[in-house]
């Protein structure tokens, strides 16, 4: 057979016959019954041996034989797919399960224990009835090892893996090193290092994370993101969690934190979710809290992008200058009094060379700002923020805001890819300059409309 064997791992019993083979070359069948012998890291069958295995677990079934009376390999290496969700019809059954674990416990040994003990850290399945019995099980099978210190028995008592709060612990351990070394060393490798015993304690990580403050997060925040991402770059180890992993990592910025948000943080979202303010339904599954928190972060870049903007070109331009710290200073304000929930920019055409320059690539996000009569929107850049419900539109080049309330029809909406000139001009509820306002009188006004119209009450 060109230096290859077969492995034989069921046998002949009561008259029922099962083969699981696998063509290999001697090397690699001699590893695999070597790692078999060694415990953790195991590996499993090939697909076409775990469909075989299906197959036969669905005779017995129909054939409504007790565990008992299984052929004996077959019962051993009945754990390879046991607890998989995609095959429950048998594991769903607390009945069957229970005599299932007593057959396994009274006829198998180690092996057994250790096929049942990598299913179980690939599927853990953490909401089953018979949960306990399984754990018990398997350190029972492990148990008679003739090696007490076995490096299965070893691997098992330092992360405490079968332990009734096992995530839990080996959460704490992550929290500890580093996790994707301390995995490798206890055996989790490959599927199990993606599988839900993993997950689980990533589950945990997520919480404490999610619990803490920005001055304590950092740390755990380094845990969280090295056992989040998988193989380097921006891979997610989890990526059908990705709605919880963002909840974990913007929760600790809540209540008008979100200036501090760490960069790395929006990145990794922007990679998975894409921009929130463009993607909404991306970020469905995301809380509100966690929305608000990325939003309030990007208003805050928008602002900072838009002044910036002015700061440049008012070297060129020196009636940009006039106000310009004042009215930062006074839209950051409103911003960390967590007032301003939204902020978008439209750039007129002429100014995208001054934008790039300023911004990189990030000037691909904004909207344009066009004309429908003229040239003008061209030299123009134009800031749209929301505070407390009312639209505030901010000119680059023009001494005037304009509010809109949120019963105006004519209200220009944030996000969009576009915007004229001509309707962000017109039909504003309120309109004031500030052009030789020296005591900042501007302020005052628009504090006056913001409490009348909406009851919020601000000052400086």
């Amino acid at each position: 057979m060109n230096g290859a064997l077969r492995i034989r791992l069921l046998e002949q019993h009561h008259g029922f016959t099962l083969e699981l083979e696998e063509s290999r070359t001697i090397a690699a069948a001699l590893e695999i019954t070597q790692r078999l012998r060694v415990g953790l890291p195991i590996r499993p069958p090939s697909t076409h041996c775990l469909d075989t295995l299906r197959a036969a677990l669905a005779d017995v079934q129909r054939e409504t034989r007790p565990p008992a009376l299984w052929p004996l390999s077959l019962l051993c290496c009945s754990g390879w797919i046991i607890l998989d969700t995609t095959f429950t019809t048998l594991a769903d059954n607390p009945t069957f399960f229970t005599d299932y674990l007593s057959a396994l416990s009274t006829r198998c040994g180690t092996l057994g224990g250790r096929i049942l003990l990598y299913s179980y850290l690939r599927f853990y399945p953490g909401d089953h009835p018979c949960l306990d019995m399984l754990r018990v099980t398997i350190l029972r099978l492990l148990a008679k090892s003739t090696n007490a210190t076995s490096p299965p028995r070893q691997a098992l008592t330092q992360p405490s893996l079968l332990a009734i709060n096992g995530p839990a612990i080996l959460a704490k351990h992550l929290l500890e090193t580093d996790p994707g070394s301390y995995l490798a060393r206890i055996g989790l490798i490959d599927e199990l290092a993606r599988g839900r015993f993993v997950e689980a304690a990533w589950k945990h990580l997520t919480a404490e994370v999610a619990a803490s403050t920005p001055g304590l997060v950092n740390s755990k925040l380094r845990v969280l993101l090295a056992l989040s991402l998988d193989g380097g770059g921006m891979n997610l180890r989890f990526p059908e969690r990705i709605s919880d992993l963002a909840d974990a990592l913007l929760t600790p910025w809540a209540g008008g934190q979100g200036a501090a948000l760490p960069l790395g943080i929006k990145n990794l979202l922007f990679v998975h979710l894409g921009d929130p303010r463009l993607t909404e339904t991306a970020w469905a599954g995301v809380s509100v809290n966690a929305r608000e928190v990325i939003k309030q972060y990007l208003a805050g870049e928008t602002l900072e992008d838009f002044f910036t903007l002015l700061e440049a070109m008012a070297v060129r331009n020196s009636a940009i200058d006039r106000n310009l710290h004042q009215r930062r200073a006074f839209w950051e304000f409103c911003r960390t009094q967590g007032a301003l929930t939204d902020a978008w920019l439209a750039i007129g055409s002429s100014l995208l060379p001054d934008a790039q320059r300023c911004w990189g690539t990030r000037v691909r996000h904004y909207a344009e700002l066009v004309t429908k009569t003229g040239v003008r929107a061209r030299h123009q850049a134009v800031l749209l923020l929301r505070v407390a419900g009312i639209t505030v539109v901010e000119w680059s080049h023009s001494e005037i805001y304009s509010l809109w309330y949120s019963t105006n029809a004519a209200t220009p909406q944030c996000y969009q890819s576009h915007y004229f000139h001509e309707s962000l001009e017109r039909n504003a509820d309120f309109s004031r300059s500030r052009h030789d306002d020296h005591r900042g009188d501007w302020r005052n006004d628009f504090f006056h409309h913001l409490a009348m119209i909406t009851g919020v009450h601000l000052k400086i």
